[in-house]
């Protein structure tokens, strides 16, 4: 690794290693256990979402709460299912190739695939070891993440919004040259060509 992509990566802290990042948080965690005295503390902050969305929620815990409308098409297939039935599956909910996959745990890109053929599929079902999602491939110009968050006290929440327009997210994911999570590569690029704004 070069000088100028080491700086980069120490520049975006997204791109850290996981226990580097989280590890001191974790004397803060051990605190507010012993104050609180609930390891999970922090679940009631989302109460509807296993342990408040910190860890271990699937997308199907999400995406039941969201409006159908605003939901992709999606499926869920258990890994040891038998392929013709996944293929049975697939088809009567109406899938075309391509669709996306992707683990229902799961973050940072880690196993997400664009399928577009049966025997990617085949190949996907028969590695994956969890249950994982077949969803609609959604093309359109701008996507956009919002980060929002309210203190119980107050009338009013925060929140950023991040969009990304699709050429933008297909440069970024077309330097993704290994399996695995999304690459810093990647990242890089997202971030360089992200609109951050202040909404709410």
């Amino acid at each position: 690794m070069n000088i100028k992509k080491l700086f980069e990566r120490l520049r975006n802290w997204e791109l850290w290693n996981f226990y580097v990042l989280y590890f001191p948080l974790g004397f803060v965690w051990i605190w507010y256990i012993i104050k609180s005295r609930a390891i999970w503390y922090f679940s009631p902050s989302n109460p509807s979402i296993t342990f408040g969305g910190m860890e271990g929620e699937g997308k199907k815990e999400m995406y039941d709460q969201l409006p159908p409308q605003f939901v992709p098409r999606t499926i869920f297939i258990m890994h040891d299912l038998l392929f013709d039935e996944v293929k049975k599956k697939i088809e009567e909910a109406g899938f075309n190739y391509p669709f996306i996959v992707k683990p229902d745990i799961g973050m940072k890109g880690i196993l997400f695939r664009k399928i577009e053929n049966e025997e990617q599929l085949r190949k996907y079902h028969e590695k994956i070891p969890v249950e994982y999602i077949v969803q609609d491939l959604i093309l359109l110009p701008v996507e956009v993440s919002v980060f929002y968050y309210r203190h119980p006290a107050a009338d009013k929440g925060t929140g950023m919004r991040e969009s990304y327009s699709r050429d933008c997210i297909l440069t970024a994911l077309s330097n993704n040259t290994r399996s695995g999570p999304l690459n810093w590569r990647v990242f890089s690029l997202l971030r360089k060509c992200a609109n951050r704004t202040s909404v709410i």
